[in-house]
């Protein structure tokens, strides 16, 4: 991971996406490049009402106090390579995930909700579907900790992302100081509506489960050869049984998770199932950040990344 671009919009939410991809910067030598979008000619955060300053010395004063607030909000990371950048669009996803893509960026940041969206994921989803690369989402109420996360939560479905979901779980594990990777499978309800299907299937729960477990742990196995440092965590396996979005949360709560991993949607069909609409449903349950892997574990070859082109404020 070398650069990191988080989505600030000055709500508090937004502020702690910023200070947690800070944290993962320090932990992996990453830069980050704070991106805030000025939605010229829309009020903006700061604009004064009144005067009669032309439209060009409005958006020109905003921009130069958004640049101030970006800068002040970095003045205590002096540790970390920084970039403060202002985007004016009114559409904020198109414009993070260009500037994301001209970056050359590894991972977005940003908070689930926004002071312009305060809808749960009206930003944070299409970004999860949109950007070029991972993306980390903050849930609603989150406080990032003071140490980077320490034990790390990867859900699988079995699928062909799953081995790569893995190894790359397990490589940002060992780069960010992590002690552990919980790997976790769901095991769904089947909709059958008549009554002795589904005692049939309860019947047959535990050998089921026995199943996914002895798959699970070849699936840790296979994934432990790809890893650059398998050695490097300590891995538990465990399957759930439910609703995908509500067994993950239950788990991570459990656990104490910091940090939930998940494959890319746009190569797995099944991601719909394990996150409902987008990346919302699982957002609002975890306790923790999510990160969907959508670059590191594409299948099928990884895409290629243009050179890096960063407008500097």
């Amino acid at each position: 991971m070398t650069r990191i671009v988080a989505a600030v919009d000055f709500s508090p939410l937004s502020i702690e996406a910023l200070d947690y991809a800070l944290d993962l910067a320090r932990a992996t030598g990453a830069e980050v490049h704070a991106v805030y979008v000025l939605p010229w000619p829309n009020a903006g955060r700061f604009e004064a009402p009144g005067g009669a300053r032309t439209a060009a010395e409005e958006e020109g004063a905003e921009r130069r106090r958004a640049v101030d607030a970006l800068r002040a909000l970095l003045t205590d990371a002096a540790d970390v390579s920084t970039d403060a950048t202002i985007r004016r669009s009114r559409d904020p996803v198109s414009a993070l995930t260009t500037y994301a893509e001209a970056a050359g960026a590894d991972l977005l940041v940003a908070g689930a909700c926004g002071e312009r969206c305060p809808r749960l994921g009206a930003v944070a989803a299409e970004l999860s579907e949109a950007a070029p690369c991972d993306v980390l989402l903050i849930p609603p109420g989150f406080v990032a900790p003071e140490a980077t996360p320490r034990r790390v939560l990867a859900a699988v479905d079995g699928s062909a992302a799953s081995e790569p979901l893995l190894a790359f779980a397990f490589g940002l594990a060992g780069d960010l100081g992590a002690a552990s990777v919980d790997v976790a499978h769901v095991l769904e309800p089947m909709p059958y509506a008549a009554r002795w299907m589904q005692e049939a299937l309860l019947g047959a729960a535990p050998e089921i489960r026995d199943r996914a477990t002895t798959d699970l742990c070849g699936l840790v196995e296979a994934a432990r050869r790809q890893a650059v440092r398998p050695e490097a965590v300590e891995v538990a396996v465990h399957v759930e049984r439910g609703k995908a979005a509500p067994a993950l949360a239950r788990l991570a709560e459990a656990l104490r998770t910091d940090l939930l991993i998940v494959g890319p949607h746009a190569e797995r069909p099944a991601f719909d199932r394990l996150l409902g609409s987008t990346a919302r449903n699982v957002v609002r349950r975890m306790p923790c950040p999510v990160l969907i892997a959508r670059r590191s574990v594409a299948v099928g070859g990884t895409p290629t990344r243009p050179e890096a082109v960063a407008e500097a404020v």
